[in-house]
């Protein structure tokens, strides 16, 4: 898929703390956070016991939450 292209082109977006990118039919994401020297840290999420903090907002996403409705589909 285009999932590295559009990724690279998200992180190019200076306005742009954070990208969330999740799998659409397995309980997998993917977190980029912009810190302070303005260097994207990648953080991995999975299995529906997995969490990504979501800080700019002050948030816990759990992916059980997420794919609750998905996965049992």
């Amino acid at each position: 898929g285009d999932y590295g292209v559009r990724s690279s082109r998200y992180r190019e977006i200076t306005s742009l703390g954070q990208i969330l990118f999740l799998a659409h039919d397995r309980a997998v994401a993917q977190s980029y956070s912009r810190n302070e020297n303005g260097q994207w840290l990648l953080t991995d999420a999975q299995g529906l016991d997995s969490v990504i903090e979501i800080p700019s907002v002050g948030a816990t996403l759990s992916l059980a939450d997420v794919y609750e409705r998905v996965l049992s589909a």
